[in-house]
């Protein structure tokens, strides 16, 4: 049975079967984690354009992540304005900016909202908003009646917090897949630290973003790529001759380092944030 997992202010998760329940390591679903698209600092997404994202309000879920040696996060399913909505394998979570209380939900599909913008009409049929409004009434009498609460935010026509069933299950392993397939956007670690990107690859030829620039970048940073990475790459020879050496129409920069690339961190927090980054930043990342 799966469930969604909302923290307060409502940080949504969704639950894998009971069969996920503490899953021994060699059981958790794999991602590609070196073959995302990696987003500006700078540029809000989703929940950014709003300012509670500074201030702490939303829970900082990374996809794979396990919660409580128990739960994986698999995906990430939507936002709003108080909440965002994850698909994951009692929860309280302790994040960066105090506590995270989580319910527990069955997992739903899109908004009535959604649904109704879909409709090229831009309104439903009388049968069907009559179905709508009998379980929208039959739902704020249990909490009256029986949970003695009042809610108090608008429920219609903006009805975004209102959710459909999901009829067929397999769509949720579909959804799974597909993320491990496509990994999500991210934005990177030294983007969010240093607001600049590491490796910009703007090509001094063309004056844009060109792959054989970001390789001089990369070069420039860490050398010379490997030969066993070389001999494996499908554009290799776009950049490489047979001997590994640089043949793309453009230089590789002046030589250069992290430590000349960090500007804003001092003293021991500089040397432990460098050691981090030196782990990824390389041709074979460090496990």
């Amino acid at each position: 049975m799966r469930y969604a997992l909302p923290s307060c202010p409502v940080a949504y998760f969704w639950h894998a079967t009971k069969s996920l329940f503490r899953k021994p390591d060699s059981q958790l679903v794999r991602f590609n984690n070196s073959n995302f698209k990696i987003l500006p600092s700078d540029q809000q997404i989703e929940e950014e354009v709003h300012d509670n994202t500074t201030k702490g309000r939303y829970y900082p879920v990374q996809i794979g992540d396990v919660i409580n040696e128990k739960y994986q996060v698999l995906g990430k399913l939507g936002y709003s304005l108080g909440s965002t909505v994850w698909l994951a394998n009692e929860l309280s979570m302790q994040g960066p900016n105090g506590e995270h209380h989580c319910l527990v939900y069955e997992p739903m599909l899109e908004s009535v909202r959604e649904l109704l913008y879909r409709n090229p009409s831009g309104r439903f049929t009388e049968d069907l908003l009559r179905v709508f409004l009998q379980i929208l009434l039959f739902a704020l009498d249990y909490l009256h009646t029986d949970a003695h609460l009042i809610h108090t935010g608008k429920l219609w026509p903006f009805a975004f917090n209102i959710l459909l069933g999901i009829g067929d299950k397999s769509i949720i392993q579909k959804f799974v897949e597909a993320e491990q397939r496509n990994p999500s956007p991210r934005k990177d670690i030294w983007d969010l630290s240093q607001g600049k990107h590491l490796f910009y690859g703007r090509d001094p030829k063309e004056e844009k973003y060109m792959t054989r620039a970001h390789l001089a970048d990369m070069i420039a940073l860490m050398g010379p790529p490997p030969p066993e990475l070389l001999k494996v790459g499908k554009r290799t020879a776009e950049s490489f001759d047979k001997d590994g050496g640089w043949i793309a129409e453009i230089p590789v920069p002046a030589r250069t380092s992290l430590e000349e690339s960090e500007e804003n961190l001092e003293g021991s927090n500089k040397e432990a944030f460098l050691k981090f980054m030196r782990k990824m930043v390389q041709w074979r990342p460090v496990h």
